[in-house]
């Protein structure tokens, strides 16, 4: 009864208050390993209040509350192995994290320093400096980011739900290139609905990213619309978010070409539908059946430049043959070969149409 000094065949050494030969009341209890639990103890347990220092695997602190012998409640735990250092400090559950917590992860850079005494007697000191890696703030589920929770690390950001570690349901992540993405997840990629906006600079393709809405697949654009830039869209199913197949191209002046793609430019057949003139603001199209062979070259300055031979038709009939040069919004038409009527005549001269009107 009363206060004591207990030491076991292990080792182990008890120092503070014992009740009916058990450890009750304040007490620390040094293992053989230099393991130390000091705090309130009931029935050889601690519970409430208590500190636990070990230097077995790493440095291991936590002071917070216990139950039965095991971390539980509201507490601090901090890990350091080698040079990273983990700390949490949160609500627990026989252990492990259990409902709100913060997180976080540093790099530790150990630098040696000079330190000159009065009498010019020189002193090497270890100075520790400590990198953030990480933070998380929110939810825990059995050790694991569960619920709502935002995490911030070096490349990139993220606002959202989580499900067992990973991202799931709607979040928000964006990176210091400018890169944002609005949407929904499941298993760290994204899948379904959502609006992604990328810095304007070739990826490692050589294809400018654009800015997409629609629906994602296995972290990929699936199906929606690409808006480049110089404002032309492309709406459409995409692959390795470029579309692919078949789609829709609108340019800025409200061109459009809707048709067969290869490597996410107009190649095949398709429907143009071009602008013949605006006066007072009304502008008037035209459609026209094309076939389009070409291809195109993307620049670091973002403009996109094509190289496309076409055979314009009209009501079934070839119009001409050529090639657009188009940068941007600025077209060049150059008549490579016309369709000649049984009079002699091109077929645009018959239908009296200005070929720089029509490019």
């Amino acid at each position: 009864e009363g206060y004591g000094i207990d030491i076991n065949e292990d080792g182990d050494i008890y120092k503070g208050e014992f009740s009916h030969g058990l450890k009750n009341g304040f007490g620390m209890l040094t293992t053989s390993d230099g393991s130390t639990f000091t705090g309130e103890w009931v029935n050889n347990k601690l519970n409430g209040i208590g500190i636990h220092d070990s230097n077995c695997f790493g440095i291991e602190h936590y002071e917070g509350t216990w139950k039965n012998g095991i971390p539980e409640g509201t507490g601090r735990k901090i890990n350091i192995k080698e040079n990273i250092k983990e700390t949490y400090e949160g609500t627990l559950k026989r252990n492990k994290a259990e409902g709100y917590g913060i997180h976080k992860e540093t790099k530790i850079h150990i630098q040696m320093k000079m330190k000159i005494d009065q009498n010019e007697e020189v002193t090497l000191i270890q100075v520790a400096k400590d990198k953030l890696i990480s933070t998380y703030q929110g939810q825990y589920k059995n050790n694991q980011k569960n619920g709502y929770g935002e995490l911030k690390e070096e490349d990139f950001s993220y606002k959202g739900n989580w499900l067992k570690d990973k991202k799931y349901g709607y979040g928000i992540l964006t990176k210091p290139n400018g890169y944002e993405y609005k949407g929904y997840f499941i298993n760290d990629c994204k899948e379904g609905y959502g609006k992604e906006k990328c810095p304007n600079i070739p990826d490692e393709t050589g294809n400018i990213p654009g800015s997409f809405e629609g629906f994602f697949r296995d972290d990929m654009r699936y199906h929606g619309t690409k808006t480049l830039p110089n404002g032309e869209k492309y709406t459409g199913y995409f692959r390795n978010n470029i579309i692919k197949d078949k789609g829709l191209l609108t340019y800025p002046n409200g061109e459009t070409y809707e048709g067969e793609f290869k490597d996410g430019i107009p190649d095949g057949e398709g429907i143009e539908t071009l602008l013949i003139e605006e006066k007072e603001g009304i502008k008037t199209f035209k459609e026209f059946n094309t076939i389009v062979k070409g291809k195109t070259k993307l620049r670091a300055d973002a403009e996109q430049i094509y190289h496309l031979k076409r055979d314009f038709y009209f009501d079934n009939k070839l119009i001409c043959k050529g090639r657009i040069e188009r940068i941007n919004d600025k077209k060049i038409f150059k008549i490579t070969e016309d369709a000649m009527n049984a009079d002699g005549r091109t077929s645009l001269e018959s239908m009296q149409v200005d070929i720089n009107i029509l490019f």
